[in-house]
């Protein structure tokens, strides 16, 4: 199984698994430069 993505910031990590996500889609809808799997931080 794939390990979820993390981004680092100062004071903050987040992670991004797809497969934990059940309303993945409106992620990419509503907010398409912020989830963006192919997109490197």
């Amino acid at each position: 199984m794939a390990r979820p993505k993390e981004h680092e910031g100062n004071d903050i990590v987040i992670s991004f698994d797809m497969k934990r996500c059940i309303l993945v889609r409106n992620c990419f809808l509503k907010l398409p430069d912020v989830f963006d799997p192919a997109q490197r931080p």
